[in-house]
């Protein structure tokens, strides 16, 4: 499924009074772990990020006491007994066999010894498998039965409308437009930088103050950094963005994909509701795909861009052209 679709299922199944775990399965750094926060932020309520793999089976239990000549268990603060909130087992299979046993409980009588979990909080596991080059361990049949186990996909749409939301550098998101293949491929041993998610957010983070091709290197691997070093370039033909959102009819070269793509990101991430018209005008003069795509993105970017779309002066038009776009 797509993070898109497995957001919308996590919400739906919240919904119930008392949902079954759920086990999101995927490659390292597509956004799995960001997803179930995004969830509960959204949700407005608590998220207990469980490390198994940092704890001993002793450990779920409580530490022992003794009062009265009786011994008890002190309740883990990871167990809360009120409230309402996810309780978050990320990166479960690399806890060990013992851990992961210890977990039965928890995860489908959401009690360990007489310590019960509240009612209304949700049991939600996160993890790689072997063939993502993941050092982790088998789970057990009892254990991965207890799940509803979802196959977590990395889709190129689904990544760029989060990119441009959370103000990503335009030459990232140019890029992987481009190259969408590059979003996410695993290296062919675990020890080599490779092109995620998680790391082209990293280098979309340091462009503003380093070009240093090492430094890229370093983030998402020689390959997709010489390829994306190669972009930049290009990139630095760019037409004005301004005057194009001012409403003058400036292009790139059409005829140069990448340079073309690059400035309708560029369009597109720095647009505001108010420069619809011109925009709309703007790809009046592109190919109906380019077209469509400027727009598509823009729609994505909140209610607003949709409501000052229904508005524009420029709607009709825009519409008898490339009519076969439903926005």
């Amino acid at each position: 499924m797509k993070i898109k679709e497995v957001k919308e299922f996590l919400h739906k199944l919240l919904d119930d009074k008392c949902p079954p775990p759920v086990f999101l399965w995927g490659p390292p750094g597509i956004g799995k772990s960001s997803l179930v926060k995004q969830v509960a932020e959204e949700r407005g309520i608590e998220i207990i990020d469980l490390r198994l793999s940092l704890l001993e089976p002793i450990d779920l239990r409580g530490i022992p006491s003794v009062k009265d000549d009786k011994c008890f268990w002190t309740r883990p603060p990871f167990l809360p007994a009120e409230g309402e909130g996810i309780l978050f087992l990320d990166e479960l299979n690399t806890a060990s066999p013992s851990v992961q046993n210890s977990a039965l409980q928890l995860v489908l009588d959401r009690r360990v010894g007489e310590h019960k979990l509240g009612d209304g909080w949700y049991i939600i596991a996160a993890g790689n498998k072997r063939e993502h080059l993941a050092h982790t361990f088998k789970l057990s049949a009892p254990l991965i039965s207890r799940f509803i186990n979802i196959e977590v996909d990395c889709d190129i749409d689904d990544w760029t409308e989060y990119a441009i939301k959370k103000g990503f550098a335009e030459e990232v998101i140019s890029f992987l437009q481009f190259r969408p293949e590059l979003l996410l491929q695993l290296p062919p041993t675990s020890d080599t930088p490779f092109p995620c998610p998680r790391t082209w957010e990293y280098l979309s983070r340091i462009l503003s103050f380093t070009d240093n091709i090492d430094v890229w290197k370093g983030i998402v691997g020689e390959g997709a950094a010489l390829e994306f070093s190669a972009f930049c370039k290009i990139c630095k033909q760019i037409p004005d963005i301004q005057q194009i959102l001012e409403g003058k009819k400036i292009y790139p070269d059409k005829n140069n994909l990448s340079l073309l793509v690059a400035t309708i990101v560029g369009v597109v991430k720095r647009a505001k509701p108010e420069h619809i018209s011109n925009v709309l005008s703007w790809t009046l003069g592109l190919e109906e795909k380019f077209a469509v795509f400027c727009v598509h993105l823009l729609m994505h970017k909140g209610d607003g861009y949709k409501e000052a779309f229904y508005k524009s002066p420029v709607k009709e038009e825009w519409i008898k052209r490339f009519g076969r776009f439903v926005v």
